[in-house]
């Protein structure tokens, strides 16, 4: 049993199940409550089976039809059988024993019970009946009426149901907090229609998680503010120190090469406040601000223009495939474009020269939406280079901000970790998501899944393309 709304319920139906069983078995409430009313019953039924039968026999004689009654024989006090019946061996023994005893005798005779009671009529003659009845074995399992098991499994069902709904909600709600949903909070029981179905333990974990949540939330805007307000503090001495270092290079005569390695260095931190700032607003985005109509297809091509200066230095090139009809999209195309360009230099970085960075615009097919539970008929965005590719245990966690795989912390590498996090970020707001694995034939396959937005236009609609960029185009 793999739930605990399973086990509840079996549990319950279960014990359901014994009392009927056990009051049934213990406690019949249609029973005699004592042997002498057993008695008494039994000698009341072979009363009035004798008058049936003697009353046939003055009328009819031996041809009456109650006397070859298999279930029953008349005999007098000596017992000879009324009209001459034939007896079994066994039927003889307890009759004769009734007769010695001149009380009921019985016994079992395969599937039979056999009794022979002797009956006093008000004229003061004595005849013994034997009477044969069927033996049955005492059930496993007592009867119920037929409306019991239903009525059973519905009444446990609703029991389980209840008593688990709030660790269900605890369940989700932990899923969706997980997932980066921070407003998520439950109704402590007393606040919500079924609060009185909660035991206090229960009401004590969702008041814990409750807590817990606000205290994490309360962290990570402490973060997202202490990093926005300190990226926004080194602006202005780094501003300085850029004009110090023009500064003091025009007014010297020492080698030019120093003062070249003091702009790089001051433009990496440059850089990276810039990306500290963009993903810092991008997390405190709750939702995109505007939505604006625009060409997918036409956006990543608009990329790849730009980005081949870069693969084209780095002695690697794009191609690009796409082979939709029509690409319109609704949302912010400087979010999207920032994300794809973010992913593209990432596999520009990694790609070793003469190697090839593969782009490819097409269709949300139906096991894509199932899989990341997105509507069909959106689009999918894959970038696929073939660099080292990333070991499996850090797979989950690069879109982790200033996260890096230890074997890409090298100088010639660049990059902050900001990058895929930022691109995260965006496609996230737009309702999709991301997703990265390692190719077959080496180096990383980083997937954009976007839900579908706006009707397909026939108008303004781009022809398929396969385009090559880089190196040889």
């Amino acid at each position: 049993m793999r739930t605990f709304f399973l086990q509840l319920f079996l549990s319950f139906w279960l014990a359901t199940i014994a009392v009927f069983v056990g009051a049934t078995l213990f406690f019949p409430g249609d029973a005699p409550q004592s042997p002498t009313e057993l008695q008494a019953i039994f000698k009341s039924s072979a009363q009035h089976s004798l008058d049936i039968v003697l009353q046939d026999y003055r009328s009819q004689g031996c041809s009456a039809a109650s006397l070859s009654d298999p279930m029953w024989v008349v005999a007098n006090a000596q017992g000879t059988p009324l009209c001459g019946r034939s007896l079994t061996r066994v039927e003889s023994e307890v009759l004769q024993r009734a007769i010695s005893k001149d009380a009921l005798a019985g016994t079992r005779s395969g599937r039979q019970w056999i009794h022979a009671l002797p009956i006093t009529l008000e004229s003061g003659t004595k005849w013994f009946i034997v009477l044969k009845s069927p033996f049955g074995r005492p059930p496993w399992f007592p009867p119920f009426p037929k409306s019991a098991l239903p009525v059973s499994i519905l009444v446990t069902f609703i029991f389980a149901y209840l008593l688990t709904r709030p660790l269900r909600s605890l369940s989700k709600a932990f899923r969706t907090f997980t997932a980066g949903d921070l407003d998520t909070r439950l109704a402590v029981a007393g606040r919500s229609r079924w609060g009185q179905f909660d035991s206090a333990d229960v009401r004590t974990l969702m008041a814990d998680f409750n807590s817990m949540a606000d205290r994490v939330t309360e962290l990570i805007d402490a973060q997202k503010m202490l990093i926005r307000d300190v990226s926004h503090e080194l602006r202005s001495p780094l501003a300085r120190l850029c004009m110090a270092v023009e500064l003091a290079r025009e007014g010297s005569s020492a080698d030019q090469s120093v003062f070249d390695h003091m702009e790089q260095e001051t433009e990496k931190v440059n850089a990276l406040i810039g990306e500290m700032l963009t993903l810092s607003l991008l997390e405190s985005t709750r939702q995109t601000p505007r939505l604006d109509s625009f060409n997918m297809q036409a956006l990543i091509e608009e990329l790849l223009e730009n980005a081949n200066f870069e693969a084209s230095a780095r002695g690697c090139r794009i191609e690009f495939e796409s082979n939709l009809t029509t690409s319109l999209m609704t949302g912010q195309p400087e979010m999207l474009s920032r994300a794809i360009e973010n992913i593209l230099r990432n596999a520009i970085r990694y790609t070793l020269p003469g190697g090839v960075i593969e782009v490819e615009l097409s269709n949300l097919d139906q096991h894509d939406s199932a899989a990341a539970q997105i509507p069909s008929g959106g689009l999918k965005v894959s970038v696929r280079d073939t660099g080292p590719g990333i070991p499996l245990d850090h797979l989950s966690h690069i879109f982790r901000p200033f996260y890096r795989v230890d074997m890409a912390r090298s100088e010639s590498s660049g990059g902050f970790g900001v990058g895929l996090a930022i691109a995260e970020r965006a496609v996230h707001l737009h309702g999709g998501k991301i997703m990265a694995s390692n190719r077959a034939t080496g180096g990383l396959n980083v997937q954009i899944l976007l839900p579908p937005s706006l009707e397909n236009a026939d108008d303004d609609s781009p022809t398929p393309a396969h385009h090559f960029f880089g190196q040889g185009d």
